[in-house]
């Protein structure tokens, strides 16, 4: 195996292994009927005052945030445009506009 094909392997195997890990430490409730691998962000109604591009879900108290620099229709270096935070505000995943899960 050539070095630049075992430097892709080793890149998708952590990858892999980053978007399994923030998908264990995502609560059911909050992901997609049937896929564990989705948030659904249609449970992030409320939007958080003084903070932009910030929604929370009621149930749980995680939000969802813009991720910087992807206004319109830009999007970030993995695909995403969400991150996830847990009620403490730590970063638990990055996630794609329609909420497929793409790393920490």
């Amino acid at each position: 195996m050539d070095k630049q094909r075992k430097k892709d392997r080793d890149v998708y195997l952590s990858t892999k292994k980053e978007i399994e890990g923030a998908a264990d430490a995502i609560p059911k409730k909050l992901k997609k009927k049937n896929d564990d691998y989705s948030v659904d962000l249609d449970k992030f109604t409320d939007k958080v005052k003084g903070e932009r591009g910030t929604y929370t879900d009621q149930k749980t108290g995680w939000t969802i945030e813009k991720t910087r620099g992807t206004g319109g229709d830009k999007i970030g270096h993995k695909g995403d445009v969400w991150k996830l935070n847990d009620r403490k505000g730590e970063r638990i995943a990055s996630l794609t506009k329609e909420g497929k899960i793409v790393g920490k």
